[in-house]
């Protein structure tokens, strides 16, 4: 991770022998003395993940908007190159497209 720009998102997937799983890991970051600091890191499973050679599609959990209650969250991870990837919110057209670096 590098200090000046703190992971936002990482993707963790598995292929056991066709059968696709994973984890998505969300991280809270704040400015902290003018400086992005990740202070708080959400965690959730994949749901349903699907790969058709460029395009990851899975759904993860996210709180829902009353306390207490749940909701999934439809998500795409577009594969630009060997070690680059862009993750989108489908629930969202005004979210950010995140731009995702392969790490091994």
């Amino acid at each position: 991770m590098d200090a000046e720009n703190p992971v936002a998102v990482e993707v963790s997937v598995k292929d056991a022998a066709g059968k696709l799983s994973g984890t998505a890991a969300f991280y809270v970051i704040r400015n902290k003395n003018n400086k992005p600091q990740v202070v708080g890191k959400t965690e959730s499973e994949l749901l349903n993940p699907q790969f058709d050679g460029t395009t990851l599609k899975f759904s993860v959990k996210s709180r829902g908007q009353q306390p207490g209650t749940e909701t999934k969250v439809e998500m795409r991870m577009k594969l630009i190159s060997n070690t680059e990837a862009e993750l989108e919110n489908l629930e969202d057209d005004s979210s950010t497209v995140f731009k995702m670096k392969k790490v091994e």
